[in-house]
C-alpha cells in the first residue's frame, strides 16, 4: 500500500510543476532572506513499524520508531518506504 501511495503521489505531484522544473529536478526561488535557493521537488516518504518481531509497549514508542523510519526514508532520494526490521 505504501509503494502505491508513493507512486500515485509522484505522478500527481509532477503535474504541479512546469516541464522545465521537472527536468531540472528542483525548484529555484527566493527564500525569506531574498537569496536564490534551490528546493527539491516534493516527494512522499513513509516509515513503517511492524510488531511481528519486535514488541511495542506503548503508543509513544510506536510513534518514535515510526518517526525514526520516516527520517531514514527521507535521507534517500525520491519517495521511499522504509520499515523497521530490527529484532529484540
Amino acid at each position: 500500500m505504501a509503494k502505491r501511495i508513493i507512486g500515485e503521489s509522484a505522478r500527481e505531484v509532477a503535474r504541479l510543476y512546469r516541464e522545465e522544473t521537472r527536468a531540472a529536478g528542483y525548484l529555484e526561488t527566493r527564500d525569506r532572506q531574498g537569496s536564490l535557493t534551490r528546493y527539491p521537488l516534493m516527494t512522499v516518504s513513509v516509515g513503517g513499524v511492524s510488531t511481528a518481531h519486535r514488541p511495542v509497549s506503548s503508543y509513544l514508542e510506536l510513534t518514535e520508531i515510526a518517526a525514526e523510519m520516516k527520517v531514514c526514508a527521507k535521507t534517500q532520494d525520491g519517495g521511499n518506504f522504509v520499515i523497521d526490521r530490527r529484532r529484540n
